[in-house]
Parts: C-alpha cells; sequence; structure tokens
C-alpha cells in the first residue's frame, strides 16, 4: 500500500478490470469515492506507455498480434493512495475483420430499382465473415432495413442512399464502412439520358503499381472522355481471370489509389473500369 497516514481505500479486486474490443482496450474501475483522482499506467511486452499514463482508452491499432497489455491503476483522494492493483493481462491473439470497400449498384439508380451492395473485406486470421448492414436516406438511418438489399419502395427521385456496413468474424467487429452516397434519379430522366448518350466512355491509361511496404500503390491518368465521372477498381487475389471483387471507386482528379489492404508472399491483380456521367461504363 501506499499514502500518507495510511491508505485511502481497498480496491477489491472485481472493482477493477480491462475489457476488450475490435476498436479498444480500456479498463473499469468502480465504486471509487466521490472526488477522487483516478491513476493508470499501461504497460506493453512489460514496456511502460508512459505517453498514455491516466488514459482509460487506448486505440487498438496501438497494439499487434502477439503483444501483452496489461494496466496497473489507484486513485488518490485527500493525499491519500489506494491500493495498486493489476489488471488481467491480455495476449492480442485475434486479426479483426477490416473492410476495403462498400459498392452501391445499379449506379446510376432510379425511383424503379432495387438497390444492393458489393462488400469487399478481408480477416488475416482466414475467419468467415459476416456484415450487418443500415441502410441510411438523406442521411438518416431507414428503420428496419438490415439486408444486402433496398426496396425502391423506401426512397423518391432526389433522395440520396447510402448503406453503412460492420463486419463481424464471430469474435469481434470490425470498423464500419459507408459507401459513397448514391442520388435517386426519375425514371424519365433516365430514359432520356439513355436516349441521348450510348457512348461508353474510354478507359484510363499509364497505370502504374508500385508496392511499399504493405501498401501498393497505383496511378494512372483520368479517362479523355468529356463525360468521365471515375474509375472503378476491381481485385483478385486468385488469378488475373476470376475472383474480381468490387473494391473502390475513385472519383475524377484524383488519379491514385493507395491498397493498404495487402500482406506479405501475396500476388494482387486489379481491373480498371471507367464510368461517365450517364451510368456508362467502359467495355
Amino acid at each position: 500500500m501506499y499514502g500518507v497516514e495510511g491508505s485511502a481505500h481497498i480496491i477489491d479486486e472485481e472493482d477493477f478490470g480491462m475489457t476488450v474490443s475490435s476498436e479498444n482496450i480500456s479498463l473499469f474501475l468502480n465504486n471509487n469515492p466521490e472526488g477522487s483522482a483516478v491513476f493508470t499506467q499501461w504497460y506493453k511486452n512489460n514496456t511502460h506507455l508512459v505517453a498514455y499514463n491516466n488514459q482509460v482508452i487506448l486505440d487498438a491499432d496501438l497494439f499487434d498480434i502477439g503483444d501483452y497489455v496489461y494496466a496497473v491503476s489507484w486513485y488518490e483522494i485527500n493525499s491519500k493512495r489506494s491500493n495498486m492493483l493489476t489488471s488481467q493481462f491480455y495476449k492480442v491473439d485475434h486479426s479483426i475483420p477490416v473492410i476495403s470497400s462498400v459498392v452501391l449498384s445499379p449506379d446510376p439508380a432510379t425511383t424503379k430499382s432495387n438497390l444492393s451492395v458489393s462488400v469487399g473485406a478481408v480477416d488475416a486470421d482466414g475467419d468467415t465473415i459476416q456484415f450487418r448492414y443500415a441502410w441510411l436516406r438523406n442521411n438518416n438511418v431507414i428503420s428496419g432495413q438490415k439486408s444486402n438489399v433496398l426496396s425502391n419502395s423506401y426512397f423518391n427521385a432526389g433522395d440520396q442512399i447510402q448503406v453503412e456496413v460492420t463486419p463481424y468474424d464471430g469474435i469481434a467487429f470490425g470498423a464500419a464502412k459507408k459507401s459513397s452516397a448514391l442520388t435517386i434519379r426519375s425514371t424519365s430522366s433516365s430514359k432520356s439520358i439513355y436516349e441521348t448518350d450510348y457512348t461508353p466512355p474510354e478507359n484510363i491509361t499509364d497505370i502504374v503499381l508500385v508496392s511499399g511496404e504493405n501498401t501498393i500503390t497505383i496511378s494512372w491518368k483520368d479517362s479523355v472522355s468529356d463525360d468521365f465521372e471515375g474509375v472503378y477498381i476491381y481485385r483478385s487475389e486468385n488469378n488475373q481471370n476470376m475472383g474480381f471483387i468490387p473494391y473502390e471507386f475513385v472519383e475524377k482528379g484524383v488519379e491514385q489509389f493507395t491498397d493498404t489492404n495487402v500482406a506479405v508472399n501475396t500476388v494482387y491483380h486489379y481491373k480498371f473500369v471507367a464510368k461517365d456521367t450517364s451510368g456508362l461504363n467502359y467495355q
């Protein structure tokens, strides 16, 4: 025990501990007296993380698989210090699933379209990934819609639709990711577009891929087509002809994308499909 003129209080072990989620590691300290000051020291692999003293929550990104994490905590009141308790030791032995892309289709969509979502995700442990869906109309959650398909009865012309997807591997939830907003067009305006534009855009050119430490950076020159809107990027970990999934949409003018969901000793293949403002894709 530590303190001036005796200990302020004895912390029971059940009042102190550590909880772990896919996003953070946090501490709880219950039943400490009102007005007391709580102090915390974090340790990773027996090294004191001085910069994080007295923080209750640490981001999971601070730790790697194989790390051992624990914390020491106490409180002080009226110049007296409680006993010091050490949390349980936690070994970081699980990778959370990571979403790389969330793409809505069809794009463009009309008031007669039923929307669906394609999700690209990876799990370093090889666990099966499930997804939870939350659909949004004009930034408001559409109550009760939790599947990967949204009926056209839930939106009107001019509405902006997004979907937020959260991955789950049976152990932990990964970070949620939203799709780009899709503006719903009226049926009549869509018909007019396709009657006046049958020409798909030219594709992007001068594609260059550069591998770095746990990254692949891709650069290119945008399509020369006047109505070019952006480029769909598809990725495959299997081979050059199969297994491509929608991975990212990059708008006109960016001309670069960095893929951070890569692993060593793995070959990745990419395809690029230009899209114009009428919704036509390069063939």
